[in-house]
């Protein structure tokens, strides 16, 4: 995964250089308890973790659990050098939130293993 230590610059960066949509996302993590609206993150984290083994090129709402920290990456895309994270957000100004957010992702999906 590549996250450059400058978070808050690499965040309005991104808000200016990429544009995504949902139509490029080629496999979606979300899946729901049986019967419910609930999102199963187990399942999520699973599901995930097949896509990366396999290599998915580009995977939204990426589901990743760690002594029960959950996080979901809103994007992740294939790179030589392993996924690059974007967190997505209909917002003309970087928060301070949205920081602490994508650095709370970064650090689970580190401590799953992902590059």
């Amino acid at each position: 995964m590549t996250v450059t230590c400058d978070l808050k610059s690499d965040l309005r960066m991104n808000q200016e250089s990429h544009d995504f949509s949902r139509a490029e996302c080629q496999e979606e993590m979300t899946v729901y308890k049986p019967g419910t609206t609930y999102p199963d993150t187990k399942a999520m984290a699973e599901k995930t973790k097949e896509h990366l083994a396999s290599g998915t090129p580009v995977i939204c709402e990426a589901a990743f659990l760690n002594y029960n920290n959950y996080c979901a990456a809103d994007i992740l895309r294939k790179t030589d050098a392993g996924y690059d994270m974007y967190e997505v957000k209909n917002s003309p100004e970087v928060d301070d939130q949205y920081i602490k957010d994508a650095a709370f992702q970064y650090y689970i999906i580190s401590k799953c293993h992902t590059k």
